[in-house]
């Protein structure tokens, strides 16, 4: 499931996050840097997920985003 801990961030806010990694640890400043562009995978889960949770605060641009990537990945 999501994080039930949202709480409304906007578009160009900082944020907090953790990564639970299965094998290893990330140390922020050693293989994690502040300046790391960080990437989350979109799956037919991800996207039922914002339609259940994040759907208000998404914008029609976001949504034309992530049906144009839905496309391109071939995405159910």
């Amino acid at each position: 499931g999501i994080n039930a801990e949202y709480m409304g961030v906007l578009r160009g806010q900082q944020v907090a996050i953790k990564i639970v990694a299965k094998e290893s640890s990330y140390v922020f400043g050693r293989q994690v840097e502040e300046s790391d562009i960080l990437l989350s995978k979109l799956t037919r889960p991800s996207i039922d997920a914002l339609k259940e949770s994040f759907k208000d605060e998404m914008s029609k641009d976001d949504w034309k985003l992530v049906l144009k990537m839905k496309k391109q990945f071939n995405i159910l």
